[in-house]
């Protein structure tokens, strides 16, 4: 069968590979349509080396079609429109046997530790398979993982009624937790991004408000915009940054927007040190 495969950092080549075969309890699935998403490009560019041997298949964001079952699979048939959660707990660990899968220390994921959706075909436990209702269109079914993201952080974040909301960073993950966060019964929602491309698309997909963090002082505007007391609730959405004069590290500048009691919900993902020596980390406040 055909695979897109990354045989070295950054080059990809479509290539013929085995097809899959599926053991007992597993479904294959011919993918309809694949997301790329920020790891999908750190693992192009090489940034995941340690992690991602190559060749590698990546694609973890997927809808498709059930192709073939691994035996009889309750709930499942040939032809079910579905999506994957391609997160792999181990089930032993301490954490998830608390029920906490998502932080399972030794999970494994669709596309890094092992192949991925952006083949003909892939293999995937029936577990991890969520069937797609006719309502939902293929190509807007791809985005339930990032949106479960978004739920999940909309969730712990805990929004309160009245609450002012900021979040950090409006790439696609800014933006789907802007999409669900306004939804919830926030007084404003803040944007705060370098790029005024995306501020634009926050601005129209409801933010009430949008900071250019590269050329406004953000923690200032934020004060400004909460009469002095800061932000209710801060969303971090952004993980490895880009370095710019006079612009805060984006959890330091979360750190010094938020109010006493306040709380800090972290959503991006980045191996990076946090410099926060210059927030004041005010007494009462949760992070």
């Amino acid at each position: 069968m055909k695979a897109i495969q990354l045989v070295g950092r950054e080059n990809i080549q479509i290539v013929d590979v085995d097809d899959v075969e599926p053991d007992t309890g597993e479904v294959v699935v011919a993918p309809d349509f694949v997301g790329l998403c920020g790891t999908d490009l750190h693992v192009f560019l090489g940034e995941f080396e340690d992690r991602v041997p190559y060749p590698a298949i990546m694609g973890h964001e997927v809808t498709g079609r059930i192709v073939e079952l691994g035996g009889e699979v309750d709930g499942l048939s040939v032809g079910d429109r579905v999506v994957v959660d391609p997160v792999f707990p181990c089930g032993e660990c301490p954490l998830c046997r608390a029920g906490r899968f998502n932080n399972c220390s030794a999970l494994d994921v669709l596309g890094l530790d092992c192949a991925g959706a952006l083949a003909e075909r892939f293999v995937v436990d029936s577990a991890n398979i969520v069937r797609l209702p006719d309502s939902v269109k293929p190509e807007h079914g791809v985005m339930a993982e990032l949106y479960s993201v978004a739920v999940h952080s909309a969730r712990i974040t805990g929004i309160e009624s009245g609450d002012v909301v900021v979040i950090i960073g409006v790439g696609r993950l800014g933006l789907s937790l802007l999409d669900v966060m306004r939804r919830s019964g926030a007084a404003s929602i803040i944007s705060v991004d370098i790029l005024d491309e995306r501020l634009a698309i926050a601005g129209k997909l409801g933010a009430d408000r949008t900071v250019n963090a590269s050329s406004t002082d953000a923690v200032d505007a934020v004060m400004k915009l909460t009469n002095g007391l800061g932000a209710d609730k801060v969303i971090e959405a952004v993980g490895r940054y880009v370095e710019l004069a006079g612009c805060r590290p984006p959890m330091g500048m979360a750190c010094e927007m938020i109010r006493p009691g306040g709380q800090i919900s972290a959503m991006g993902q980045a191996e990076v040190e946090v410099d926060n020596s210059s927030a004041l980390l005010r007494p009462g406040m949760f992070v």
